[in-house]
């Protein structure tokens, strides 16, 4: 069996096409802790950035929403192997069907969606549903995302690099505003490949950030600072 391993979890990844990666532990160490009592995790995979949440928001009830069964049967797991068990509930469904159903509001929502666009298509389903926008369009995310955040909640997302300017105009036409920004770079001598964004239906002036995972041949010390409560070598 393999598991990944936390500080305070764990992870089991058998079955999931997408297993821990760099991109969902940054999105759950960025996330600012505040007085969020509901949220949502948008394609939860094995239910990491669910535990995360769940380890940073002592007071939240979480929702992990996931469209392909093998995965969501793991995201069970883990929770149920996990201190919070009874703050995490993972339910097997599309999210824009779970959205179009449901008139609750929610204080936080978070998601590493899918963002493969234009590249040839896997031919294992499974990597089609987590990896790719066929299963969820950016426009229907935004709009879906929109329907259920709370009127002063926050929604953060993971992107690369070069796709975010087209996320950023659907939120603007969706009425959203960007709160936080942080640019992600592999190295001190590369191009940012990701950024995190966080939004909301209020206008604030926003903060922007840059961060280096290595420098020097070695992770640099903003990336551990910002790992450290998760990953056991930060």
């Amino acid at each position: 069996m393999s598991f990944f391993k936390f500080k305070q979890f764990e992870i089991l990844q058998n079955k999931t096409a997408m297993k821990v990666n760099t991109d969902g532990v940054l999105l759950g160490a960025f996330i600012l802790i505040d007085n969020s009592k509901t949220i949502i995790d948008v394609g939860t995979g094995t239910g990491v950035i669910s535990l995360m949440m769940a380890q940073k928001f002592a007071n939240a009830d979480i929702l992990a929403v996931e469209i392909d069964k093998d995965a969501a049967q793991e995201a069970k797991y883990n929770v149920e192997n996990s201190p919070w068990s009874n703050k995490i509930k993972v339910i097997n469904d599309d999210f824009l069907t779970f959205a179009s159903n449901n008139s609750d509001k929610f204080d936080l929502i978070v998601s590493n969606p899918p963002f493969f666009e234009n590249q040839l298509v896997s031919e294992d389903s499974k990597k089609i549903l987590a990896k790719h926008t066929l299963s969820m369009p950016f426009a229907e995310l935004v709009k879906s995302v929109f329907k259920l955040l709370s009127e002063n909640g926050k929604f953060y997302v993971i992107l690369p690099f070069n796709m975010h300017q087209n996320f950023v105009s659907l939120c603007k036409k969706n009425k959203f505003f960007i709160t936080s920004i942080l640019n992600i770079f592999p190295t001190e001598n590369k191009a940012a490949n990701r950024i995190i964004m966080s939004f909301s239906k209020q206008e604030v002036s926003f903060i922007e950030q840059n961060l280096f995972i290595r420098k020097n041949g070695k992770y640099s010390e903003e990336y551990l600072k910002l790992t450290a409560d998760f990953y056991l070598f930060a």
